[in-house]
């Protein structure tokens, strides 16, 4: 399985909270696309410092909210 490349901005500042960030696997992922005819990933890698801020950071990356997904710590994911 494929996982969805890192979007990295570089005219962003390093955030000295990054180190504190945790990486999950957000898999089974159902897009809320109002019915527009999209290509989006079936599952992501993320890094967020909260469980919490998974939906919004998947939202900022791809313009598209989310109506539900699955996601696991990285190192417990299993392709």
């Amino acid at each position: 399985m494929c996982l969805a490349n890192d979007i990295l901005f570089e005219d962003e500042e390093e955030d000295e909270d990054e180190e504190d960030s945790v990486v999950y696997v957000v898999y089974d992922i159902d897009w809320d696309t109002d019915d527009d005819d999209v290509e989006l990933p079936n599952v992501m890698r993320m890094a967020v410092m909260d469980e919490d801020e998974l939906a919004d950071a998947m939202s900022d990356i791809t313009g598209y909210c989310v109506k539900r997904f699955e996601c696991k710590l990285e190192e417990e994911y299993e392709a």
